[in-house]
């Protein structure tokens, strides 16, 4: 729509389309958010690999909310079709089921010095690979 309007890009940019750029910006910087902290994850070294699995899903369970927030877009372009919104509310619940187990641990993540100590005491030592 911006393309075909014949009206000056400061107008464009201003009034007539401030809304949708305003929206394609912030859908944008969830996505970068998303995106880079996902990618970091992938590129450290951690010696558990249910520490990466644990994070994955918090990942997973992120995007998934993202999405059942404000899906209209991706039925617009075709992307979603009938019966997608079961499916993302199934993907969802099954998320939070197979994070439920790692949730106490996750919130104990604290790193000092290298290591993890909890809220209620526990050392796990060093996650990281040096």
């Amino acid at each position: 729509m911006m393309t075909n309007s014949e009206a000056p890009s400061k107008t464009k940019q201003n009034e007539l389309f401030a809304l949708d750029v305003n929206t394609m910006t912030r859908y944008h910087l969830i996505y970068i958010m998303f995106e880079r902290a996902r990618n970091m994850l992938q590129a450290r070294l951690i010696k558990d690999e249910n520490v990466r699995t644990a994070f994955m899903r918090c990942f997973s369970n992120f995007a998934l909310k993202q999405l059942s927030i404000d899906s209209v877009p991706l039925y617009e372009t075709g992307f979603f079709g009938p019966g997608s919104n079961d499916l993302l509310e199934a993907a969802y619940k099954q998320n939070l089921t197979d994070l439920r187990p790692d949730m106490v641990g996750l919130s104990e993540l604290n790193p000092v010095d290298g290591g993890l100590i909890s809220t209620i005491g526990n050392y796990y030592g060093d996650i990281y690979e040096c």
